[in-house]
């Protein structure tokens, strides 16, 4: 079993390392969480709720960002506090300024070589990345959806009253694409 974020981060970075200046891929979803999936240059985002495209400019930066600060709707503190925090206590604040002084310290490093003065920061920071970097899927999980995503379907019979069901009319022009 997998969460969508895992099986859309996975088939993005599949497909990003092999076409990313071909196939396109949408993400139609208004969780900043795919933000870091914009690093492929064939990947984009639209929110049809707020009916708006979703764009950064330096999605590793976000990324990172995002680890730092955590997010607390997913329930991941920020990187200055303890694990339990969001349900026994408060988080530390967490200063733009810290943030931006690590960004510009590890600015040539990758996000594996990101170097903090206390250790319990360091080892807040890579649980964080656990969390939140779609890169951090665990092996098996990954491979089972691509060994699904890669498997042949044929059946798309039930596309038409999964389209009715979920009232997407504008898909249902293109039902032949898919």
């Amino acid at each position: 079993q997998a969460e969508a974020d895992d099986i859309i981060g996975t088939i993005c970075k599949e497909e990003g390392r092999q076409l990313n200046t071909g196939e396109p891929i949408l993400i139609m979803s208004g969780d900043k969480d795919f933000i870091q999936l914009q690093k492929y240059a064939n990947v984009s985002q639209y929110d049809p709720v707020r009916k708006r495209w979703i764009k950064h400019s330096a999605p590793h930066r976000y990324l990172v960002e995002h680890i730092m600060k955590g997010d607390r709707g997913d329930g991941v503190p920020n990187i200055m506090s303890k694990d339990d925090c969001l349900i026994n206590g408060r988080q530390k604040p967490i200063r733009t300024k810290f943030i931006e002084n690590v960004i510009s310290a590890n600015s040539n490093n990758t996000i594996t070589e990101y170097e903090f003065e206390k250790d319990e920061v360091s080892r807040n920071f890579f649980r964080n990345r656990t969390l939140v970097d779609l890169e951090c899927t665990p092996d098996d999980i990954r491979l089972n959806i691509l060994e699904q995503y890669n498997e042949p379907c044929n059946d798309r019979s039930k596309l038409f009253g999964y389209f009715i069901e979920k009232k997407l009319k504008n898909l249902m022009d293109s039902i032949g694409d898919f």
